[in-house]
């Protein structure tokens, strides 16, 4: 497993979802092969969970409230992106995929070019103290 891309840019998929394939999974006769792209927050770090525990707010509540840039900054700052639970069975998901030998890879935001260089090291640092490959 490799991080494909920790970017602040959202990928979007056409109507065909190109952009679930990549070019470097390709077989001996030329045929595409499907990638799985695991999203971090959410999908295997537990954002939500612990974004709730330290402000006492849903990330989108407090979207809603305006006070999430503020909140969002203060997680940074404490570098809680590197410290997030894993969500329930992302273990499992990630060996079950490894073990049908499904090209899988990373694929996460970092919010913004300014903020980055910062979220980038803490979501790497976490991938590393979880002992996820990639």
């Amino acid at each position: 497993m490799k991080i494909a891309e920790i970017t602040h840019t959202k990928i979007t998929l056409d109507s065909h979802n190109e952009k679930l394939y990549n070019n470097t999974h390709m077989t001996e006769q030329n045929n595409v092969k499907p990638v799985v792209y695991l999203d971090m927050d959410g999908v295997i770090a537990d954002f939500n969970k612990r974004y709730k525990e330290l402000y006492k707010i849903e990330p989108k509540e407090a979207d809603t409230y305006k006070t999430f840039d503020k909140f969002f900054t203060m997680f940074i700052a404490e570098r809680q992106f590197a410290t997030l639970n894993l969500m329930p069975d992302a273990i499992e998901l990630i060996n079950y995929l490894r073990s049908l030998k499904v090209p899988t890879e990373i694929l996460s935001s970092t919010s913004s070019e300014k903020r980055d260089a910062e979220i980038r090291e803490q979501k790497i640092e976490w991938l590393n103290n979880q002992n996820i490959e990639f």
